[in-house]
C-alpha cells in the first residue's frame, strides 16, 4: 500500500489561490451590482454555496485579504457585518 504523504505547502498555495480568487470574485461582483444588495446575491454573484460560507470566509480570510489586495468596493448592504472589508465613500 503506498504512503499518502501531503506536501504542506503546496496545500497552503492551493488554499491561498483559492481564497484570493474569491476575494477577486467578491471586488468583481461589487463593482458591477448596483450602490444597494443584498448579502444573499452577492454570495451567489461570487461562487458561494450560501451566506454562511461567505461568513466564514469572511472571518477567516477577510482581514488578510485585506493586507494584500485592499478593501472590496463598498456597497449597501442588508449586513452591516462587512462594513468593516469594504471602502467607505
Amino acid at each position: 500500500m503506498k504512503s499518502m504523504v501531503i506536501d504542506m505547502t503546496e496545500y497552503q498555495k492551493k488554499t491561498w489561490n483559492n481564497a484570493r480568487n474569491k476575494w477577486y470574485a467578491l471586488s468583481m461582483f461589487l463593482s458591477e451590482s448596483e450602490c444597494e444588495t443584498r448579502v444573499i446575491k452577492m454570495a451567489v454573484g461570487a461562487g458561494f454555496q450560501s451566506t454562511c460560507a461567505m461568513h466564514d470566509y469572511f472571518k477567516r480570510w477577510g482581514e488578510r485579504m485585506i493586507e494584500h489586495y485592499g478593501k472590496l468596493p463598498y456597497r449597501m448592504l442588508n449586513s452591516s457585518f462587512y462594513e468593516k472589508f469594504m471602502e467607505m465613500k
